[in-house]
C-alpha cells in the first residue's frame, strides 16, 4: 500500500488508500470497489492498458489521464466503458446522460 489503509469500523471510515505492487488477478481488480480504494496496475505501454481492460466485463468508469490528444483518442476509440473522464476524477458521474451515450455527452 502506497498510501492510506486505516479504517474506523465503529464509524464506517476507511482513509482513501492506493494500493501498489497489485496484480491483475487479485480479488480487488475483479471486485466492484465501493471507496476510497485505488489499485494501481503498472503497464509498460498504453496498449497494455487498452488490452487489460478489453480483457474483462465493461467498466462502469473509465479514467484516462494524459495531455495527449492522440493518446486520449486512441483509449477512447479502443475501449467501452459505462462513463469516461478524462484527466479528472469526479466530473463524469456529475453528466445527466445515460451510460450508453456517456462518451458522445462528455466529449
Amino acid at each position: 500500500m502506497a498510501i492510506g489503509g486505516d479504517t474506523a469500523r465503529d464509524d464506517r471510515f476507511i482513509a482513501p488508500s492506493v494500493l501498489t505492487s497489485v496484480a491483475p488477478d487479485d480479488p480487488v481488480v475483479d471486485d466492484e470497489i465501493i471507496g476510497p480504494i485505488l489499485p494501481v496496475i503498472a503497464v509498460h505501454e498504453v496498449a497494455d492498458a487498452i488490452g487489460f481492460v478489453c480483457q474483462r466485463p465493461k467498466p462502469l468508469a473509465l479514467h484516462v489521464f494524459s495531455g495527449t490528444k492522440p493518446r486520449i483518442d486512441g483509449v477512447l476509440a479502443d475501449t467501452t466503458s459505462g462513463s469516461v473522464g478524462v484527466s479528472c476524477t469526479v466530473l463524469q458521474v456529475a453528466n445527466p446522460a445515460p451510460c450508453t451515450k456517456a462518451r458522445e455527452w462528455i466529449l
